[in-house]
Order: structure tokens, then C-alpha cells, then sequence
């Protein structure tokens, strides 16, 4: 049998096999084989098609057009079947695993296993998992131009992907142009740790009609949105079980994430949001939304974080957690931090905040104490571009938002709730018109 040496490189992983050649329609009877489909369209009579049932290092090339249709693909049945290849190359080149239903899984107990969809190929399924059982360090790259894999659904069947479902370090990354359409929920991490998505490059996209869970049960999951790639979901999720903590997600450099709602931190503590240069739009957002730990991050460094709908109703609220702004642009209808564990931080960038609900507890006028014909006044500040003390002369009826108020001390740019500044008001208690005070936040 004639072997021949052939490397690939697999988002930073380097797995060397040698190949044996075997006709293009047979299973795989042994470790080092290579089935070739090419130009022609093959439907599989099994229902499973195994790319390493207890193999090594087989592999699976679909190209120049060729069909494969079946209604499983399986790449690392057991634990012994690793570092199996399947790879579907060039414009017309189809793998369907649609066939009663069914799904492609890259590592079910096997680890080291990768599907590679490249130059414009095409993968179809009914749903789809890396990782799906105790199988760790499996990957899928999707890159090029025109190289998608579509998890549709069929009857019912939403059409979801879990990357990391039981087995750990397993990740996805689409680059250069490549495309991931998923017709329900994508998980990072649905019940395992160290997994990870990376979308990256301009024309590359995540899309799902579902929600998005980077750790819908332990921790350590990742999501890197970089260079221009893009991540469109319905609902978000960084961290969404009490035990689900220390989940990251970076948005960079032109990267760009668009949800309609947006938890980071929903029951899990030390998630993190991180945009350096990229861009988040949701219609909500909420930091830290049901544990009790307080240590949940979003923090905006450059780029843009847009909380906005049609409406202007949206809301942006630090309930269990920290907001941090050192640079870039952050806009919302509502800015909300009324939780007492809530933090928010502005050391640069530019704050665009219709209205600010902030605790009454750490933004209010805490003491007046007469100093002869004077009077101290002590309060607590709020985040904001200007924090002023104001005053009025004359009955304004119990109305604080009445005209008539003027600026008598000024804080610009302070970045914490809660911070404690005074005023001494010369002669304010000399004979005169009744005095007002009120304390104004202008974000």
C-alpha cells in the first residue's frame, strides 16, 4: 500500500498523519487510511459515517464539487479513535448529514479530532457538537470565502451547536471570510471548561436565531471577536449558571457583537466583557444580573458599547458588578446602578447617557452644618462628566426640577459612585430668601 507524509495546521494546533489510500466510498477499516471523494456525489446506506470509529489519524477529503449525503457524521467515535481528519475543500463541495435528522459531532469520546472547511465548502447538518462527550481538544475551522456550515434544524429540531458539551478545550474558529449559521442556540462550554469560539477577519460571522451561551455550566470558556469578524445572536449569556464564573469575552479590533439582550454574569461570578477597539449593540444589557457575588466586569477600553432600541428605552445596568470605562464611546438610553455591590468607573472616553438612575444611598446630599453665617454642605457624587451642588432663593414649591437653580460648586469627570466631596457655602445663613439645594448628575 502506498503511504505519503502531510501536515495541517488547525488553529494553532499541528497534527501530523500519514495517509494510505482506500476507495472513496469505504468506511474505514484501519488507522492511516484516506477515503478521497472527488467530483462525484456519494450517498452513504449507513446511517453513521464514521471518520475514526476506533481509528487514528484516518482522514476524509471531500473536493473539486463532490457530494457526500448521510445522516450522521461521527469524527472520533471512542476514546481510542484520535486525531481524525475530515476536510471539505473547494467551491460545490458538500457534506449533508441531513438524512433523518441528524447531526455532525467532531470528538464524541475521541480527542484530537478536526473538521476543516475550507475554500469555499460547505458543511450542512440538523445540529452539530465539538466535544460532545468526554472527547477534549477537538476543533472546527471554518475559512475562505464562501466556506459556511449551516446547522438548519429539520422538523422542529431547532438546530443548535454546543461546542464543549461534556469534553474540555475543545474550540471553533472562523476566519478569513468563513461563515457559521446555526438556526438555534449555540453553546461555549454547555457543560465543560476551556473551550472556545474565535471569530475573526473581515466577512467572517457567527449567526444563530437562538440564544448564545459562552458556559451554561462551568467556567473558563472563551468567546474572541477580532478584526473585523461578527457575532449576531438573539440573547447573550457570559456565565449563566452559580457555577459558571471566570468566562471571558473579548471584543477587538473592528470586531463586532450584536445582541438584542446581553447578561454578563446572569448567575456566575468573575465573567468578563472586554471591548479593546471593537463594537457591542444590544437593546439591554445587565452586569452581574442573579448571584450574590458582585465581581461580574464589562469594561470598555476603546470602540463602543450602544445600549439603544427604537424606543429609546434600553437600559445599561451594572446591578452585580463593575462598569469600566477608560476610553472609547459608551452610549444608552437608561445607565441604571442602584445595587449597592455596583461599581462604576469612567477614567476616559465619552459617556452618552439620556438618563441615570443611580441609588439614592451613594448620590445624595449627606450633611448641612451651620459654620457661623455659613453653611457646610457634604454629599456623595455620582459617575459622570460633571457632578454639580446647586442652590436657589424663593419657594419652588417642593419642585427639584425647577427652573431657577444654579451651579454654586462644580466636580468634573469623578468616577466612582459614592465618592464624598463638601462646599462651604459663604453666608448662606445670613438674613435672606429661603435656600435650596439639590445635587445634579450630567453623565
Amino acid at each position: 500500500m502506498q503511504r505519503m507524509g502531510r501536515g495541517y495546521l488547525i488553529a494553532g494546533f499541528l497534527a501530523w498523519v500519514t495517509f494510505g489510500s482506500q476507495p472513496s466510498e469505504a468506511q474505514f477499516t484501519a488507522n492511516f487510511q484516506t477515503n478521497i471523494i472527488s467530483g462525484v456525489t456519494s450517498n452513504w446506506a449507513g446511517p453513521t459515517y464514521f471518520v475514526g470509529n476506533t481509528n487514528f489519524a484516518d482522514v476524509l477529503i471531500i473536493e473539486n464539487g463532490a457530494r457526500l449525503r448521510d445522516s450522521n457524521g461521527w469524527l472520533g467515535y471512542t476514546a481510542a479513535a484520535s486525531n481524525n481528519i475530515a476536510i471539505v475543500s473547494g467551491s460545490g463541495s458538500v457534506w449533508s448529514n441531513t438524512d433523518g435528522g441528524n447531526s455532525i459531532t467532531v470528538g464524541i469520546e475521541g480527542g484530537g479530532n478536526s473538521l476543516i472547511i475550507t475554500n469555499g465548502g460547505r458543511v450542512v447538518s440538523v445540529g452539530g457538537a465539538i466535544g460532545s462527550d468526554l472527547g477534549g481538544n477537538n476543533a472546527v475551522l471554518i475559512t475562505d470565502t464562501g466556506s459556511v456550515w449551516n446547522i438548519q434544524g429539520i422538523l422542529g429540531i431547532q438546530g443548535n451547536l454546543a461546542v464543549g458539551n461534556y469534553g474540555a478545550s475543545n474550540r471553533v474558529v472562523i476566519s478569513n471570510g468563513g461563515q457559521l449559521a446555526a438556526g438555534g442556540q449555540v453553546l461555549v462550554g454547555g457543560q465543560s471548561y476551556s473551550n472556545s469560539l474565535v471569530v475573526t477577519d473581515p466577512g467572517s460571522v457567527c449567526s444563530n436565531n437562538g440564544t448564545l451561551s459562552i458556559s451554561s455550566l462551568y467556567g473558563n470558556n472563551t468567546l474572541v471577536i477580532s478584526n473585523g469578524g461578527q457575532v449576531v445572536n438573539i440573547t447573550a449569556y457570559v456565565g449563566d449558571a452559580p457555577i459558571s464564573g471566570s468566562n471571558t469575552v473579548r471584543v477587538v479590533d473592528g470586531g463586532g457583537w450584536r445582541n438584542n439582550s446581553l447578561f454578563v454574569g446572569y448567575a456566575g461570578s468573575s465573567n468578563s466583557l472586554v471591548v479593546a477597539g471593537g463594537s457591542v449593540l444590544a437593546m439591554n444589557l445587565v452586569i452581574g444580573s442573579a448571584l450574590a457575588t458582585c465581581d461580574n466586569l464589562v469594561e470598555l477600553d476603546s470602540g463602543s458599547v450602544t445600549v439603544t432600541n427604537a424606543a429609546h428605552t434600553a437600559v445599561l445596568e451594572a446591578r452585580k458588578g463593575e462598569l469600566v470605562v477608560n476610553g472609547g464611546v459608551l452610549q444608552a438610553d437608561t445607565l441604571v446602578i442602584t445595587n449597592p455591590c455596583a461599581q462604576f468607573i469612567h477614567t476616559g472616553g465619552t459617556l452618552i447617557v439620556s438618563n441615570v438612575v443611580v441609588d439614592p444611598n451613594t448620590f445624595r446630599i449627606v450633611s448641612m452644618t451651620p459654620q457661623g453665617n455659613d453653611l457646610f454642605v457634604t454629599w456623595m457624587m455620582a459617575p459622570g462628566l460633571t457632578n454639580a451642588l446647586q442652590a436657589t432663593s424663593g419657594d419652588v414649591n417642593g419642585d427639584y426640577n425647577a427652573t431657577g437653580f444654579t451651579d454654586i460648586f462644580v466636580v468634573t469627570n469623578n468616577t466612582a459612585v459614592g465618592t464624598v466631596t463638601n462646599f462651604l457655602d459663604v453666608g448662606a445663613l445670613s438674613n435672606g430668601p429661603t435656600r435650596y439645594y439639590r445635587a445634579r448628575l450630567a453623565p
